[in-house]
């Protein structure tokens, strides 16, 4: 036998329960595991950033019916592709664009490693550094060169040559001028970049996107715009205290998010140099222009340059770095096509962007250049084999 006032209190946390269920509450109260070698400050925890996260999440759908009636004006996107009831899809060729087959952009990912000299005169001997235990990540031990010692040679002096420009590794990625000129050269109606414009319109007014990349389908929102970024973790049901990584174009836009005078660290030029665009993600200290619900709270962010042809147009042409995990929802498998995201998300994203199958179907490498020596976070595309030449 129930008694009444049993029976009343069961009713009410059943309820209360199913609610938070349907609400997607729940990341509050379960505290999930973060990334290896990440931690949260001492004064903020899971339920206070969930909190954080959730009432974002909550500005976003008040204001869902303004940002309607704003964009449904809007001659470049048909208004039905914001209705959260329905899923648009619209459907990019990579290959059709001009910039897919820049030699420079090296969109395999793989670290291109220098050959060995073949000069005796320039053998070296190596001394690696003893490698450091680390229980979060794969510590990575650094070689350093110290020269092997040669009898010294009369000098004899030689006429001074004619001083010569040092090609700039990073070229390549530095700008991205060049993109937004191929893209401003094609036919108005060309029909990639109508779809493109269209969709870089959706992720410039604060709305969220599936999109490729050269791992996996993204779930993409403006990294500076709070109420997107709270968007992604709502549609996917991610733990409130998982960060997530910020995409850029160019180099250019990643200074944008600094002072001025900012320089990419050191310790990072030469990989970068070889492995972006592609899939490594390095992490660095965190810029004041993004907004803590992206972070969740950390001093550092985690940053990438995609090597998808349509991903890194997306992001040029939106004008704004976008946060993009995996375009699934939180425990299931990555998407790496178009359908697997539509499968599993639904209605919970307004528009897919299908570029085809994704070359890799593994999540980017995250390496920490920050500490001494650098730490894998997250094994990934690019290899510790890879990574241990820099």
């Amino acid at each position: 036998h129930v008694s009444p006032l049993k029976a009343v209190v069961r009713f009410l946390l059943t309820a209360g329960l199913g609610w938070m269920e349907r609400a997607s509450i729940r990341p509050l109260f379960c505290k999930a595991a973060l990334p290896a070698g990440s931690c949260l400050p001492a004064k903020s925890g899971p339920l206070c950033i969930g909190l954080k996260t959730r009432r974002h999440a909550f500005r976003a759908l008040a204001s869902s019916s303004q940002q309607q009636e704003e964009l449904s004006a809007n001659p470049h996107i048909p208004p039905h592709a914001f209705k959260m009831k329905e899923t648009q899809r619209m459907t990019v060729d990579p290959g059709a664009l001009p910039w897919a087959g820049w030699p420079n952009w090296r969109p395999s990912g793989r670290p291109q490693s220098n050959p060995p000299s073949t000069d005796p005169a320039a053998s070296s001997t190596h001394l690696m550094m003893p490698s450091v235990q680390a229980k979060d990540g794969i510590p990575l031990t650094l070689p350093g060169t110290i020269p092997t010692s040669k009898p010294s040679a009369p000098h004899t002096p030689q006429p001074m040559a004619a001083a010569t420009a040092v090609p700039n590794p990073l070229a390549h990625i530095l700008s991205d001028q060049p993109l937004l000129q191929a893209a401003d050269a094609l036919p108005s109606a060309d029909a990639g970049m109508v779809t493109l414009r269209a969709a870089a319109d959706h992720l410039r007014a604060g709305h969220i996107a599936a999109i490729p990349t050269e791992t996996v389908y993204g779930l993409a929102g403006n990294a500076l715009n709070a109420n997107a970024v709270a968007s992604i973790y709502t549609a996917k049901g991610r733990p409130a205290d998982n960060p997530l990584i910020v995409h850029v174009s160019s180099l250019e836009m990643l200074a944008g998010l600094y002072g001025p005078g900012w320089q990419l660290p050191e310790v990072y030029r030469a990989v970068v140099a070889d492995a972006w665009p592609g899939p490594l993600t390095i992490l660095l200290p965190r810029s004041l222009k993004v907004p803590d619900v992206a972070t969740c709270g950390l001093d550092t962010m985690a940053v990438r340059m995609p090597a998808h042809p349509v991903a890194r147009a997306l992001i040029a042409l939106s004008g704004c770095p976008l946060a993009a995990p995996s375009a699934n929802s939180s425990g299931r498998p990555s998407p790496t096509r178009a359908q697997h995201v539509v499968e599993d998300l639904g209605e919970r994203v307004a528009l897919v962007v299908d570029g085809g199958p994704c070359q890799w179907g593994v999540e980017s490498t995250v390496l920490d250049g920050l500490r001494v020596p650098p730490l894998i976070l997250r094994p990934g595309s690019v290899t510790y084999e890879q990574l241990i030449k820099y």
